[in-house]
């Protein structure tokens, strides 16, 4: 039997609470109790991300590299970790302990390098984008597919304007990683043709 998350427990016991003063279906159940769930989830990531990134003292750099990985991944969709737990620390590891690395380290990117990955991305984002999964199918691929051609030059234009280099960097570790996420793993991984 498979153990039950405290995020589906709590949702079950919301879901409960709602139905005992308003009668709904059991389709209707299922999707309050699936939306939910979802939601709390996802608060609990954003809470292990921001936490961490407070502790470690990269809260601006945090949030810069999340809500422009965030922004290109609501057109580029692409890989998904295989439990929440598993996206919970890559999500620590990529918004909070990478742009760490960054501060510490003083890497930065140059307008040139900006680019010309900028291009490259352009590239996969024709080819590969909406990324998904057989389990996973997208509708209107080739209006998502310009849209985050869009997002991506209108992104990469807005990375080109900080003067700051290592600024720069940490808004293009946020656009790299969305595009790293919709190259597939496996044959096929991306079938959005």
């Amino acid at each position: 039997m498979k153990a039950i998350s405290m995020e589906e427990r709590l949702s079950g016991y919301l879901t409960d609470s709602i139905n005992k003063n308003i009668q709904l279906s059991n389709v209707e159940l299922a999707k309050i109790k699936y939306g939910i769930s979802t939601l709390l989830i996802n608060l609990v990531k954003v809470t292990l991300i921001y936490s961490a990134s407070i502790i470690l003292g990269g809260i601006k750099e945090t949030l810069i590299c999340h809500l422009i990985f965030c922004l290109m991944r609501r057109y580029c969709y692409g890989l998904h970790a295989k439990s929440s737990i598993v996206c919970s620390l890559i999500g620590v590891f990529y918004f909070s302990i990478c742009p760490l690395i960054v501060l510490n380290y003083s890497f930065g990117i140059s307008r040139e390098l900006v680019i010309l990955f900028g291009i490259i991305f352009s590239i996969i984002i024709f080819n590969k984008v909406p990324a998904y999964t057989k389990n996973s199918k997208i509708s209107d691929t080739k209006e998502k597919r310009k849209k985050a051609l869009i997002i991506n030059a209108l992104t990469i234009c807005g990375i080109l304007v900080l003067d700051d280099e290592t600024m720069r960097l940490i808004a293009f570790m946020g656009v790299f990683l969305s595009i790293l996420l919709t190259i597939p793993v496996r044959k096929g991984d991306n079938q959005n043709d």
